[in-house]
């Protein structure tokens, strides 16, 4: 590894149409060896074959991660660790939802409970986690990729009276 190498890990990629998989092609096109996970092992292994055979740039690495699970936050930590010492970009795009137009009243709580054990919890845990390889980096980066269904007023996404 270079001392002027950037690396960088994007949660939540797990379709080529989304938000995710276009910032790992920009990321790769701008040199970065980025770090492209989702849940499912399949899913991010293709997801980062597609970028890496279109000659994006920098290496594109599938890693399986389910940030709400600590022992796969530590294996992809471990995996910066060892091969890089640091940790440039952390983009978390990782997120789940309830059904869009729920009432509050009627809303399933354990739906709820997996929605903040996700998109709350998880990103908080991976964070922490990483953050002492962002420290590394000298000029780390952190974006939480966030939307609509954040906004409980919102009659489209949010939860409703």
């Amino acid at each position: 590894m270079s001392e002027n190498e950037r690396i960088a890990v994007v949660t939540g990629v797990g379709r080529s149409q989304g938000i995710g998989f276009e910032v790992c092609r920009q990321l790769a096109a701008e040199g970065v060896t980025v770090f492209l996970t989702a849940r499912n092992p399949d899913a991010a292994k293709a997801q980062a074959d597609q970028l890496n055979s279109e000659n994006a740039g920098k290496e594109v690495r599938p890693f399986s991660l389910d940030i709400t699970n600590p022992d796969e936050i530590k294996q992809l930590d471990d995996e910066l660790d060892r091969s890089f010492g640091k940790l440039d970009i952390l983009i978390n795009n990782a997120a789940s939802v309830g059904p869009f137009g729920e009432k509050s009243a009627s809303a399933d709580l354990e739906v709820a409970v997996n929605v903040l054990n996700t998109t709350l919890f998880g990103t908080w845990r991976l964070f922490q986690v990483l953050l002492p390889l962002l420290r590394q980096s000298g000029a780390g980066r952190i974006v939480n990729v966030s939307s609509g269904a954040g906004s409980h007023g919102d009659e489209a996404f949010g939860l409703t009276h």
